[in-house]
């Protein structure tokens, strides 16, 4: 239907115009971004977009859980809709409960130190991380055969040679010394008995233990006897006690004296008349730096013929079980 072009018509309008061909011309309109010269279909076109943003198709749903009544949610106002959420007094308290456990659950771990009776292990504390290191501590010998030296140690004619043989060691740290324990020396000599050398003086070996202890035999000088004598020794150290102290040891000393060389006994054959036979043993109580434990064996030889040999020191550690 159109409208009669007279100023009596009900729709009121004399002359209809598109809305393309109406524009705007003022200031910007900044709110639509419109600037001035924009026709009419554009603003609206504007206008309806914010509206739509507004009121959208679908609406936007809101949901809050309600926790036993200890959050409350109460809306105030139309245009803009204000929702204010709030929390109960006995949830903040709980909320305060538990940062003061945290904090002094950081303040315990901070204060930890660490300690440990493991030999090789270290730790140190970073803040909350706790750092340990394990070095594992070098084995100890736990007894058994220390030393065994069984070299011909020959002393040639007219010579006092000291020592022939020697150990020593930190037998604490070495082997970890206990009281009871059995430190066990055994070893051989071969000794001339014509003294006629140029010495001027008698043939002699010893065993000597931190110069507080000597096993020793003496041939005198003037002694015409043409014989070569072989020697064996056992000496058994008990340690009573580790440090270095007075009496500390108890020493136990063995020596036999047979006549001839090494080849003088055939097995299974009866011994001869002839052949001499000496044992003798000693055993007294002295002091034993332990930590210091030296053992050595010296030969004087004054034979212008023959010459002496230190053939063997075997040192043997019996520990505890």
């Amino acid at each position: 239907m159109s409208c009669p072009n007279t100023p009596i018509d009900p729709c009121g309008c004399q002359l209809q115009l598109d809305t393309k061909c109406i524009f705007y011309n003022s200031d910007t309109l900044s709110c639509l971004d419109v600037q001035s010269n924009t026709d009419l279909e554009t603003i609206l076109k504007k206008i309806d977009e914010i509206i739509c943003d507004l009121n959208p198709d679908t609406p936007i749903v809101y949901t809050v859980r309600n926790l036993d009544g200890t959050i409350t949610v109460t809306p105030t106002g139309t245009n803009p809709k204000v929702f204010t959420i709030g929390i109960s007094t006995a949830v903040l308290t709980r909320i305060t409960n538990l940062e003061f456990v945290t904090t002094t659950l950081n303040n315990f771990i901070n204060g930890l130190s660490f300690a440990t009776t493991t030999v090789g292990m270290t730790g140190s504390w970073t803040g909350n991380t706790l750092t340990v290191n394990y070095t594992p501590p070098t084995p100890q010998v736990t007894g058994g055969i220390i030393y065994n030296n069984f070299d011909e140690d020959v002393v040639a004619i007219n010579t006092a040679t000291d020592p022939v043989k020697s150990f020593t060691s930190d037998l604490i740290a070495d082997y970890d010394l206990q009281i009871g324990e059995v430190i066990k020396l055994k070893g051989t000599f071969q000794l001339s008995s014509r003294v006629d050398g140029s010495l001027g003086t008698d043939s002699e070996f010893s065993v000597d233990v931190n110069g507080v202890y000597k096993l020793s035999n003496v041939l005198y000088q003037n002694s015409d006897l043409r014989t070569v004598f072989s020697y064996d020794y056992e000496i058994d150290i008990t340690v009573v006690d580790t440090d270095n102290v007075a009496k500390n040891a108890v020493i136990n000393g063995k020596l036999r004296r047979t006549t001839g060389a090494n080849d003088w006994y055939n097995p299974n054959s009866q011994v001869a008349t002839s052949v001499l036979e000496v044992a003798c043993s000693i055993s007294y109580y002295t002091q034993i730096d332990w930590e210091n434990f030296e053992v050595t064996t010296a030969i004087t030889n004054n034979s212008a013929n023959d010459t002496a040999k230190n053939n063997q020191l075997y040192i043997e550690l019996i520990k505890l079980k």
